[in-house]
């Protein structure tokens, strides 16, 4: 049985970077990929359903959830990830950046899907009623692979954390 290194809850992690690029669109790395994806998967479904004589209405409204899916997938992807001023998480998304206040976090939990080395995020915070929910692909980043990288956010939170507190 092989080892793993992983990084320790100590470790001095400033920022994790999903994707090198710093232009808005193609920051969004392997989203832009996963976006292409769906955009063709809701081709082929108006198409699909058109071929099997579906309603058109049926048709806008199957298109159109997919699409507004699509989005909201697209626009919730990580490319970054890093504190500013000591007291504001930064996430950098493929068309902006979101600057959650620390204090107002009040539950993270990460998740991951090895298979397809997505790393979810679900981030409860003070000032909304329902949480926020980003991904990142985690192929290869600045801590490593998906493991290393999925290990070093949650240290990178768990810090996030411990140091609200002690302020």
């Amino acid at each position: 049985m092989t080892q793993i290194s992983r990084p320790s809850v100590d470790s001095q992690v400033t920022e994790i970077i999903f994707c090198n690029s710093t232009v808005p669109v193609m920051r969004g790395g392997f989203s832009n990929v996963l976006f292409l994806v769906l955009f063709v998967a809701m081709i082929v479904l108006n198409q699909s359903l058109k071929d099997l004589g579906a309603d058109d209405i049926l048709r806008i409204l199957s298109v159109t959830f997919l699409c507004l899916l699509t989005m909201r997938v697209y626009v919730s992807s990580v490319s970054r990830l890093y504190v500013k001023n000591g007291n504001k998480l930064v996430l950098v998304n493929p068309i902006r950046e979101s600057v959650i206040t620390i204090s107002e976090i009040e539950k993270t939990q990460v998740s991951g899907i090895p298979s397809s080395m997505t790393i979810l995020l679900t981030m409860k915070c003070k000032t909304r009623k329902l949480p926020s929910f980003y991904f990142m692909i985690a192929v290869s980043t600045n801590l490593g692979g998906y493991e290393d990288t999925k290990m070093g956010l949650i240290s990178f939170l768990d810090a996030l954390h411990k140091n609200q507190q002690v302020g």
